[in-house]
């Protein structure tokens, strides 16, 4: 059998290192995590702009299209 000095034992005590390094890590996550969400409602309005740009871009070479169209169709005509 073991010897009772050798086994396992817990203390009812709190060290304040543990604390304080356990608060630091869970203030660290939080702060990180809000850094995630600023990036990612950046690239959210970037998307977004994009989008309305594309649009825009589309409108533009679907009236460029029509014009050629009428330009072809009256060199034929």
């Amino acid at each position: 059998m073991a010897d009772p000095a050798e086994r396992w034992h817990l203390k009812k005590e709190i060290q304040l290192s543990h604390l304080i390094s356990t608060a630091v890590i869970a203030i660290s996550a939080v702060v990180y995590i809000g850094k995630i969400e600023q990036r990612l409602s950046v690239v959210e309005t970037q998307l977004i702009a994009q989008r309305e740009s594309s649009s825009l871009l589309r409108q533009q070479l679907e009236r460029m299209d029509a014009k050629l169209d009428r330009l072809i169709e009256r060199d034929y005509k």
